[in-house]
């Protein structure tokens, strides 16, 4: 069960994240890492415009055959779906790239107060959201916050797992310690 006053100032600290970096959002694309937000944005864009293919990302930055396939462009189309709303590219890509800050923010706290309690929970939060780190990095154009989120989630479903007997459920062990999957 979630306690309230404790949900209450997650939600507090999430808004005062958000009323720090929203004003920043339309800001262009050149501060530290340029190129690398750049090229995520330049993707996007080509994505708005041409159509999303998530098997054959253009980039046509570095020459022909215009491909950099080192990460799923899935940001990149959920940055252009925002986009299709009217939305900027600088302000469409800072936004998903913000909520996915939010979201890791979100399942820091939920994972903590799961394992540890309230008070480590908010704390967590708050560090999170406001330390220099989070204020720079968490309104980028770049793709890392998924995969903090992803990787925070899957830590807490392990551990959810673990603890609540999800071995039984599966039958992960066979007789004298014997190990299958």
């Amino acid at each position: 069960m979630i306690d309230r006053k404790s949900a209450s100032i997650a939600a507090l600290l999430i808004f005062a994240a958000t009323v720090i970096h929203l004003p920043t959002f339309a800001q262009p694309l050149v501060e530290r890492q340029a190129f690398r937000q750049t090229q995520t944005a330049f993707a996007a864009s080509l994505f708005h415009e041409r159509g999303i293919d998530l098997f054959h990302p253009l980039v046509p930055v570095l020459g022909p055959p215009w491909q950099m396939t080192f990460e799923f462009p899935l940001f990149q189309a959920v940055a252009a779906l925002v986009m299709e709303l009217g939305v900027g590219p600088e302000v469409a890509l800072r936004a998903v790239s913000f909520t996915s800050f939010l979201a890791t923010g979100l399942l820091i706290w939920g994972f903590l107060r799961w394992t540890t309690g309230n008070a480590a929970a908010v704390a967590a939060l708050t560090i999170f959201l406001f330390s220099p780190f989070g204020l720079l990095w968490g309104r980028t154009s770049m793709i890392e916050y998924g995969a903090t989120a992803g990787a925070v989630g899957f830590a807490w479903g392990a551990v959810h797992w673990r603890e609540r007997g999800g071995r039984r459920a599966f039958m992960w062990r066979l007789p004298r310690g014997r190990w299958r999957c």
